[in-house]
This record gives structure tokens, sequence and C-alpha cells, in this order.
């Protein structure tokens, strides 16, 4: 049925845009948006791909120029169109242009991860949700690390970040590293654990484990235990397999409320984004 709306509004459009007696569409009016500092070849690029890129917004079938003229209630629309206009005034092409959209407000990109009991970072209810699977021998985990540890301490009422582990075969020390943090998270200290691992990444053995569980004050005896328990070995597959499921193949992968990050984007405007 979606899809033959989708269709029928295209052909109404294609026809009310042709038909000799049609009525022309009143200007888009975007809320706290300006267009008259384009150029007249951008506003027309921007207006165009305004009648053409879908709405952000979930269940509606619509374009982001129809979703503002109708004032949807979804409220993703006014958002996306101040991008396009950022992206046509930057001086992107058409198809980078779509490309990014879709990476960022495509409402079909988005995945439902849940937080179960992985390690977390922020109030449950934060209008933002952060969620990376990394790997602790992944070299550009350790340089993500304080990059998201900054925009979680940036905003303490509107962030919550959740870890999840997804160790990679070419890393053999990985999943070691990986269930050696769920030990220390089973006596409250796995950022402690989290942050030690990343900061030393060649310093992955048993007894560096160890050494680590006694510089953050741990149970050893415990810890060990814990270390080498089935449990551990589960959650991390559990993780692993909860990756494959919502595309992760490679780290670190960060989802934002639900949506792939672009590395390319800074963080903290992704979540300054969402909050609008």
């Amino acid at each position: 049925m979606r899809r033959f709306a989708i269709w029928f509004t295209v052909l109404t459009i294609a026809v009310c845009a042709c038909g000799p007696s049609a009525p022309p569409l009143t200007p888009l009016v975007i809320p706290m948006a300006n267009l008259d500092n384009l150029t007249p070849r951008e506003k027309k690029e921007v207006l165009s791909l305004l009648q053409e890129l879908p709405a952000p917004c979930r269940d509606m079938a619509i374009t982001i120029d129809a979703c503002i003229r109708e004032a949807r209630q979804c409220g993703r629309c006014v958002v996306a169109a101040h991008e396009v206009i950022k992206s046509v005034r930057d001086g992107m092409a058409r198809e980078q242009v779509i490309d990014a959209y879709k990476k960022r407000y495509d409402a079909n990109a988005v995945h439902d991860i849940p937080a179960e009991d992985s390690p977390s970072l922020g109030p449950k209810v934060a209008r933002v949700t952060i969620v990376e699977f990394a790997d602790f021998q992944c070299h550009p985990c350790a340089r993500t690390a304080p990059m998201i540890e900054k925009v979680v301490n940036a905003n303490p009422t509107d962030v919550r970040f959740i870890f999840k582990n997804m160790p990679l075969p070419m890393h053999p020390r990985a999943q070691h590293a990986a269930r050696a943090a769920w030990a220390a998270g089973k006596q409250g200290k796995f950022w402690e654990m989290h942050r030690l691992l990343f900061e030393n990444q060649t310093l992955n053995e048993d007894r560096d484990f160890e050494k680590f569980a006694k510089d953050i004050a741990l149970d050893v005896k415990m810890f060990l235990s814990d270390y080498e328990s089935p449990e551990g070995k589960e959650r991390i597959e559990k993780d692993m397999k909860l990756g494959e499921e919502v595309g992760v193949h490679g780290t670190p992968t960060v989802f934002v409320n639900g949506r792939e990050y672009d590395f390319n984007d800074s963080l903290q405007s992704w979540v300054d984004r969402e909050r609008k």
C-alpha cells in the first residue's frame, strides 16, 4: 500500500506541474531559514532537493517540502531542510548532498539497539543515546574514546553512552581485553578498566590485566575468577551477534539515536541536531 501511495503522489505532482490549469505552488517558507542569501542556482537546487528527498519521519511517505508545508508534527523536517541548505551553500554536489542526507536522515536507517545490561554513562531518559561497538585493540577506537567522553561530559543531562564489545578476528587479544573489562564491571569498575585498556593497548596479556585490576583496587581473586567465567564470554558473544544484526562491519562503529554516525562530521553537532 505504501509503495502505491508514493507512486500516486509522484504521478499527481507530475500531472499538476504539467497541466495548463494547475495553480502554482506557493513559495515554501522554512522556519528560521533565509534563502535570499543563496544564488539563484543554489536556491533552485535547494527547492528541487526538498521536493525530491523523503521526509526524515517514520511512517510518512512524503517529501521534506510536503512535510514542512503541512506542518507535520514529526519535528525533524525543518532541521533536515536546514541541513540541505547548508550542504548546498557549502558547495557540495547534488549526489553528495543526497548521500549525506540519507546517512543522516533516512527514516529507514534507524536501528533499535537494546541497552540490556551493557555498561552505560548518563541518564536512562536522555534525549540522545550514543551506542559504540568497539575493540580494545583497535587504534581508532582508542582515539574515539576520549571524543565520546568529552561529548558525554559536556551534555550530562541529555546524553547517554552505551558500550558494546566487538572484538575483531585480526586482534588475537581483543576478546581477552573485553573479558577483563567485563570482569572489572562486575565490581563496578568497568569505565576505569575501559580507560586503562585503551591507554595501554600494547599491554594485553593476562598479567597486564591483573596489574590493572590491582591499580584500580579490585578484588583481584574475584576479578580473575570472573575473567575466566563462561558468563563473560557469553556476554561478549551476545554483543558481537547484535553488532552483526545492525550492520557493524568494523570498529569503531557509533550509533546516535539508532542512526550510524558519520565520522566526517562532528559528534557534538549530531547530538545538537538530535536535541532539536
